[in-house]
């Protein structure tokens, strides 16, 4: 679509929704606004568009009238919210998978609800939300997790006061589905890979995905901060390593992240290190500009998931995914060293942790480290 030439008035166009609309440029909140006319063909549409254009013609600064505008159905907000997703979740030039999370939560919310006013959701509709999930055969955290994605849609509405705070209120009141008090199934992080399968897949897997892999089963950690691990951000000092990853999953929580590297990993990873002490030490094909400059960034955790399940057909084994590589060397570690040594290496410390209860966390994610991995 091309930009619109200096003093042109703006075209009245068709939302996927049905409702006909004209964008504008607010210099002072320096972002695009909408104005809504009503259902795209219908007489009080273009009577409110004729009317809004002749406001325009005479005064160009004209701003938004609310009282001509539609009431926000459930599928345009859907659209504006995804539009607005689409450039907050953001990473590395890169967007994010909750992007594609957010797509897969609100369609079925479309399908169910697109046609509704947003304000006339109801409790019911979030019910009749869970129900479908269950139907489409989401397991149970998913519906939970889906369903928290619709409530963020609402708050992200009202405070653009698409919606009233009240509408956000009467929709938290629906509890998440509990486990053993719902049909959804269970779901889990999938089976573990017993140690001869890991080892026959690392024997045929191609570089770098046999180091990536190795690593990531040494060091228990997420896949993305295997992945996107830069030399940067491991510090050696004195025989011991650890890794502060610049970007990591609860960075938005104001979250700290620490990664201690045991012996096996060590021998594993200062070898890269001397090689490339700056940038990722994994680099993909993908490339991205940053101050000027063209880089490679990262291998991808999809790669990644790609490597790993053509690699399980070569070894004829059972395709196993990087979330169950994680989930196995976690799961070994709680069987060793117990619950607390589980969530340390893992990361998963609460928000509110006091700083003396991080460094004991700290203390023992080291310890296990040394010992395991």
């Amino acid at each position: 679509m091309g930009r619109r030439k200096k003093g042109e008035p703006p075209k009245l166009r068709l939302r996927t929704d049905g409702q006909a609309y004209v964008t504008l440029w607010n210099a002072a909140l320096q972002k695009e606004e909408r104005v809504y006319f009503g259902q795209f063909g219908s007489a009080e549409a273009n009577a409110g568009y004729a009317r809004w254009l002749a406001a325009w013609t005479a005064n160009q600064n004209l701003p938004p009238v609310t009282s001509q505008q539609a009431a926000p159905t459930v599928a345009g907000v859907i659209l504006d919210f995804l539009d607005w997703a689409e450039a907050y979740y953001v990473k590395e030039g890169q967007q994010t998978s909750e992007v594609a999370c957010l797509r897969a939560a609100l369609v079925p919310l479309n399908d169910l609800f697109g046609e509704l006013e947003l304000a006339t959701l109801r409790p019911a509709h979030l019910h009749r939300y869970q129900e479908e999930g269950i139907t489409r055969g989401w397991k149970r955290r998913t519906i939970n997790d889906h369903l928290e994605r619709v409530r963020r849609m609402v708050r992200w509405a009202a405070e653009r006061e698409l919606c009233e705070a009240e509408l956000l209120h009467r929709l938290k009141t629906v509890r998440a589905l509990e486990k053993g008090r719902t049909e959804a199934a269970e779901g889990g992080k999938g089976q573990l890979v017993p140690a001869d399968h890991l080892e026959r897949v690392l024997g045929v897997l191609r570089e770098p995905y046999r180091t990536i892999c190795r690593l990531h089963y040494l060091l228990g950690c997420r896949a993305e901060e295997v992945c996107e691990l830069r030399g940067e951000d491991i510090t050696t000092e004195g025989g011991a390593c650890r890794i502060d990853p610049s970007s990591h999953k609860t960075q938005h929580l104001d979250q700290r992240r620490v990664i201690f590297v045991g012996k096996q990993a060590r021998e594993v990873l200062l070898p890269l290190l001397e090689e490339r002490s700056q940038g990722y030490l994994f680099r993909g094909k993908n490339r991205g500009r940053h101050a000027g400059r063209v880089y490679r960034g990262p291998v991808t955790v999809s790669g990644y998931r790609q490597a790993l399940a053509t690699a399980c057909g070569r070894a004829q084994v059972p395709v196993f995914t990087p979330i169950q590589v994680r989930h196995t060397s976690l799961t070994r570690i709680r069987e060793t060293y117990g619950e607390s040594a589980a969530q340390a290496v893992a990361g998963h410390a609460s928000v509110n942790t006091t700083q003396i209860y991080t460094s004991r966390m700290d203390d023992l994610a080291r310890k296990v480290a040394e010992e395991w991995g």
